[in-house]
């Protein structure tokens, strides 16, 4: 009889404990401020065109649209024909951002290549390229028409850069 009075005694007080720590646990608490999480941003710019033609014939020219779309135009093309932008990227957010591969849209031959190298002719692996706030980098997109160009053909067409925050783009 003893031991179930001091078996019942142990459970009120162990109930007795859980029920102080509880309520001392289960009290509102409310705290008020800001959260800054910063930004994300790049700002991309055309530095000069040019061509590897003898004579001058053609001409290539590019502008922005808005930061994220390369607007570029080729006049007077003809087949074999290589075309060089020179360009830059500025990260302009407080968080670093990651790339995907730009998106060429527009109109062009079926076999016009594009490539997009460093200034020493390295090229970018754009999928999860990373920049760091105000972190340039330099480089070329070297256009080249091969023979199912049109002679004397007006080609145009547009690059969109997507990049997105460091933890979570590109998508996969």
């Amino acid at each position: 009889m003893k031991k179930i009075a001091l078996i019942c005694l142990a459970l009120v007080v162990a109930l007795g404990t859980l029920g102080v720590g509880f309520a001392l646990w289960s009290d509102w608490l409310h705290i008020y401020g800001d959260v800054y999480t910063g930004d994300i941003g790049a700002v991309w710019s055309v530095e000069t065109c040019y061509d590897n033609e003898a004579k001058d014939f053609s001409g290539v020219n590019a502008y922005l649209i808005d930061p994220d779309y390369m607007y570029i135009e080729i006049w007077n093309a003809y087949p074999s024909v290589t075309y060089t932008v020179e360009w830059n990227i500025e990260c302009t957010g407080s968080v670093p951002i990651h790339f995907d591969y730009p998106w060429i849209s527009g109109d062009l031959p079926a076999g016009a290549t594009f490539t997009f190298t460093d200034m020493q002719g390295v090229p970018y692996d754009w999928y999860g390229y990373q920049m760091h706030p105000g972190e340039i980098i330099y480089g070329l997109l070297t256009i080249h028409l091969d023979n199912t160009a049109e002679q004397n053909y007006w080609y145009y067409f547009w690059i969109d850069l997507e990049y997105g925050q460091y933890n979570e783009f590109p998508r996969v």
